[in-house]
């Protein structure tokens, strides 16, 4: 850090919101200063770039209470990074981390909704890879919406989307057998049952037009 930046920049010991705001004075923002367990820093940079675009264009407001709710996440980050946070406390779960910067800013999908309204995008988004264009499936722009879609679809078409998605099916399979087997269903319906409600799920994946 150069000798006229580091004045400005405090000393990271749990007084950024989010890793963004600084909260003794919110029009301070940091871009980039997270740094995800697994994953890529641009893909959490540009969350939190959206973040501070949408708080500065007055688009979102910022939490009344975010020092309580920083004060909550600096305590789970301790419990959740017990072995490496008191050496690096700016990790995050890339996962989690931008899950709750979506929240913060309208952009998270809800799973169960999409399960009952567009099947479709729901298990596209349940049983492939995940990626930051989650955030934007359903944007009002439609140029992002499009690219998310494309992008999505791109990703779900590759060789490791397709291992993933055998693995899911397994699961849910395995989970259905489990279920009638505790209902005292005969084994071979069991079975068949199974086997017809993925069949069914997988239908429903496949089709990108089913709106219920």
């Amino acid at each position: 850090t150069n000798e006229y930046l580091s004045p400005l920049l405090p000393e990271h010991k749990g007084e950024v919101f989010k890793h963004v705001f600084y909260i003794d004075d919110p029009s301070l923002a940091f871009c980039g200063f997270a740094r995800p367990t697994i994953g890529s820093l641009p893909m959490v940079s540009e969350m939190q770039a959206r973040l501070i675009a949408n708080v500065f264009a007055d688009k979102i407001n910022l939490p009344i209470d975010m020092g309580k709710m920083h004060t909550k996440d600096v305590s789970n980050n301790k419990e959740y990074f017990k072995d490496t946070s008191q050496r690096l406390n700016y990790l995050v779960n890339t996962y989690h981390y931008n899950d709750e910067l979506a929240e913060l800013m309208g952009m998270k999908p809800n799973v169960w909704k999409l399960l009952f309204t567009n099947p479709y995008w729901c298990f596209h988004l349940m049983v492939n890879p995940w990626t930051h264009f989650h955030y934007t499936l359903f944007d009002k722009n439609e140029r992002y919406r499009s690219t998310a879609e494309k992008m999505i679809e791109k990703i779900a078409a590759g060789p490791e989307a397709a291992k993933l998605r055998l693995c899911a099916y397994a699961c849910f399979v395995a989970v259905i057998i489990a279920l009638l087997i505790f209902y005292k269903l005969p084994q071979k319906d069991t079975l068949v049952s199974s086997l017809l409600l993925a069949y069914s799920f997988q239908d429903l994946y496949s089709k990108k037009n089913v709106v219920l």
